[in-house]
């Protein structure tokens, strides 16, 4: 089928696809305010660059490509059809804009620059044109340099039988990224030589019209390093291009068999707009280093037309790329190429629900053991249950396996990698502290930044968890006290040296069925906790122990929609003296090759010098695992149930109880940490907002603060015109409004990137995060400015 777009048509598609390039709507450096980090802030019609709130059901792009994704394959690939065009090289325009590359058939010409089908769309999708981005848009995990490669080329294509409108979901973008190898790419030669043929033309225009009113590079329109530009006059390519082949098939550009990285996103240039379905090759496609180089000298010494002078909108380094976008619990999924052998999920995993069907029939196997007829059993048919065969603790065909009774742990097992904090009785953090036999918290390493990495594996009835904490080295002024009889480092020198230590538990299902854990055995942090348990409940686990000596209690909760993210609270207590620390964490989901390499650069970032603890693994603590007899004399599959018909006690409302009474503690000691924390977030987002109404320029709501009015404040505040805000500066603009622990609240709050500064974009999305809070406090104060 071929495609016949009109003149307005073109105007259209080139806008949406690639940017509205040479309008000098925005850059891809920061100078200027014209940058990514400001892209929301455009004044453009229908700009989504700050996302839609999950309104498209898209999201934003371009985003990072886990190892997790890498490392699976799901089905549908078979669904791909993909057709050559018929344009030939000929019908086929060849433009340089200050944001890249672009080819596509002329306007004119009545030709199809090829066409696809997709997973998921019924319709073809037609190409209209393709163009690249210096260093790739798209970050790929454990690939390229740190996850990026040179350059990204994208192929957009529109659904056959839709009018060109940037507010339907009717994209669909073929992309590739760009590698170098030895030899040239026989195919791509061809469209750098018609690249190169365009840029001789404007050079030799420009030259021959002597419109040079600013030589060469002009500082003030012009930031990229990474090349030298040639002045203008100075090319040499030819203006005409013989080409050796009758038209170029895009879809041949990867030059392999490759599968397909899927998800919904949206335009990587302003407006951003929520409308494409992505689909990223896995199997890179290759030139030669100096064709590289003659791409990037095309796209950052692109020259404009109008003003003779160089004019790219890339930034210092000469990347013409956004950033990547948060992901969000959006589907990505890895369409594998079809190669025998290779093991695909089924569809009800690929949706994301777990499997109910076509799982082996559980068969009890022969038990080890004769009912312990000492524990009172629970009677069938009472309580929680309608009848005996309702029951699953009396039905013997009922499977005991702790994911077929609780589908949570299909989600916690796996790798987890993040940071934990500990915090004293009163919420503030620990630092370092001198270590002594009889202290069991006191440990001389921050506490304010604990690496964290947990690997949790649950098979059939059987529980194993291995945590690993990698510390920072203790501070100067610590290092430079001498207390006697303490230590200062537990392994190394104070100051230079980290320290990792572990945590590990290991447990079996219960009698119950119900996808609790009993703690069989346990090591490091959690050595002699015993007699603990961990249940699982909606979308948390809570683990509870209790011993002569201490008390200890966590809550686990999965905190996305993709349940790839993990946030944790909890507490030790010290019973003899009423001494506690809680403790917080943040866990992402990781694929094994990227925990490992995680682990690697904590302990060599860190300067840990035990390699203990340098691996991964169902039990770190090799001396002290427990063995298959310790797990065979708790584990119900082995041993006789004590449940039985025999007995006359409620055994429902026993489990119910025996559930409720450990969820009680943790949840009451979950419930004051949340309330504190959200007291604290109530009151420094009323000072700040009183403070701003205080101070800026417009009276009224937060919906009368215009992009002006806020660039203002942001300007009051940004004493130092450096283009962001420091924690001084921050200080300094509240005074003594707030103490100094939600002051540091405050700020954590704002600085999203954690980099120690606030910059505009930062600023701006708090200020719409809190905009009741400042209409609430606009009411009650006279601005300074008006009251002067």
């Amino acid at each position: 089928m071929k495609l016949v777009l009109s003149l307005a048509v073109f105007a259209v598609v080139t806008k949406i696809a690639h940017g509205a390039a040479g309008d000098g709507l925005y850059t891809y450096y920061e100078e200027g305010g014209l940058g990514p980090n400001r892209w929301q802030f455009l004044d453009l019609e229908n700009n989504q660059c700050g996302g839609t709130g999950g309104a498209s059901g898209y999201g934003q792009s371009p985003i990072k490509i886990l190892s997790d994704y890498q490392n699976s394959c799901f089905q549908g690939y078979e669904a791909y059809e993909f057709n050559a065009g018929d344009c030939k090289w000929d019908q086929l325009d060849f433009t340089i804009g200050n944001n890249g590359v672009k080819v596509e058939p002329k306007a004119n010409e009545d030709c199809s620059f090829g066409s696809m089908r997709m997973p998921g769309r019924q319709n073809v999708f037609n190409a209209l044109q393709f163009h690249i981005h210096t260093s790739s848009e798209h970050e790929i995990e454990n690939q390229g340099t740190k996850g990026f490669f040179p350059a990204e080329l994208h192929v957009v294509h529109l659904e056959d039988g839709t009018a060109v409108n940037e507010d339907v979901s009717s994209y669909a973008v073929f992309g590739t990224m760009l590698e170098t190898g030895v030899d040239d790419h026989e195919v791509f030669e061809h469209f750098l030589k018609g690249w190169e043929a365009a840029a001789q033309k404007v050079d030799d225009t420009c030259a021959a019209s002597r419109k040079l009113r600013a030589r060469g590079l002009a500082e003030s329109s012009i930031v990229q390093e990474k090349v030298q530009c040639l002045e203008i006059g100075e090319l040499n390519h030819s203006t005409t291009v013989e080409f050796d082949s009758d038209a170029p098939n895009v879809y041949e550009l990867p030059n392999k068999e490759f599968g397909t990285y899927t998800y919904k996103g949206g335009l990587t240039t302003p407006g951003c707009n929520e409308i494409v379905n992505w689909n990223l090759v896995d199997k890179h496609m290759t030139i030669s280093q100096g064709q590289l180089d003659r791409l990037e000298h095309l796209i950052l010494c692109y020259v404009d037309q109008d003003t003779c002078q160089h004019a790219t909108v890339a930034d210092r380094s000469g990347s013409t790329s956004r950033p990547p976008q948060p992901v969000k619990g959006r589907n990505v999924q890895h369409r594998c190429f079809p190669e025998e052998g290779k093991n695909y999920y089924p569809a009800s995993v690929q949706r994301g629900e777990r499997p109910t069907k076509g799982l082996p029939e559980y068969v009890a196997p022969e038990r080890e053991t004769e009912p312990d007829n000492t524990k009172k059993s629970a009677k069938c048919g009472s309580g929680m249950w309608e009848d005996c065969n309702s029951d699953p603790r009396y039905n013997t065909n009922a499977s005991p396996n702790l994911k077929a009774n609780s589908e949570i742990w299909y989600d916690f097992e796996g790798y987890w990698v993040g940071t934990m904090r500990t915090l004293d009785e009163t919420g503030e953090l620990l630092g370092p502290q001198f270590y002594t036999d009889d202290s069991p918290f006191a440990i001389p390493y921050p506490k304010d930044d604990i690496a964290m990495f947990v690997n949790i594996t649950v098979k059939e009835t059987r529980y194993y968890e291995s945590i690993i904490y990698v510390y920072k080295p203790a501070d100067a002024q610590f290092c430079s006290y001498n207390v006697e009889n303490t230590k200062n480092s537990l392994e190394g020198e104070c100051g230079v040296n980290g320290y990792v230590e572990h945590a590990e538990r290991f447990g079996t299902a219960t009698y119950e069925k119900d996808g609790k854990v009993n703690i069989i055995s346990t090591n490091g942090r959690f050595r002699n906790f015993l007699d603990a348990s961990v249940t699982p409940f909606e979308e948390s686990f809570f683990a509870t122990v209790e011993t002569e000596r201490y008390e200890f209690t966590e809550t686990a909760t999965l905190s996305n929609e993709a349940r790839t993210e993990i946030r944790g609270v909890g507490q030790f207590l010290v019973k003899s003296n009423e001494i506690g620390q809680a403790f917080t964490y943040n866990l992402g989901k990781a694929s094994k090759d990227t925990f490992n390499k995680r682990l690697e650069d904590a302990y060599d970032d860190r300067e840990v010098l035990s390699d203990i603890l340098r691996k991964t693994g169902d039990c770190l603590d090799t001396s002290n695992c427990p063995t298959e007899k310790d797990f065979r004399k708790y584990d119900p599959i082995y041993n006789a149930s004590p449940y039985t018909d025999d007995e006359d006690i409620k055994g429902g409302y026993i489990a119910m109880f025996v559930i409720l009474g450990s969820l009680l503690l943790v949840g009451v000691l979950f419930y004051f940490h949340i309330q504190a924390v959200r007291k604290q977030s109530d009151r420094y987002k009323h000072q700040f907002a009183r403070r701003v109404a205080e101070t800026i320029d417009v009276n009224g709501t937060h919906e009368k603060l215009d992009a002006a009015a806020l660039e203002a404040e942001f300007e009051r505040m940004d004493t130092d015109r450096s283009g962001s805000i420091s924690k001084e500066e921050m200080q300094a603009f509240m005074g003594d409004k707030l103490s100094h622990k939600d002051f540091n609240a405050l700020f954590a709050a704002m600085d999203v990137d954690h980099n120690n500064t606030i910059d505009f974009a930062e600023f701006c999305a708090f200020m719409s995060h809190i905009g009741e809070v400042y209409d609430e406090e606009t009411k009650e104060v006279v601005p300074e400015h008006a009251a002067s």
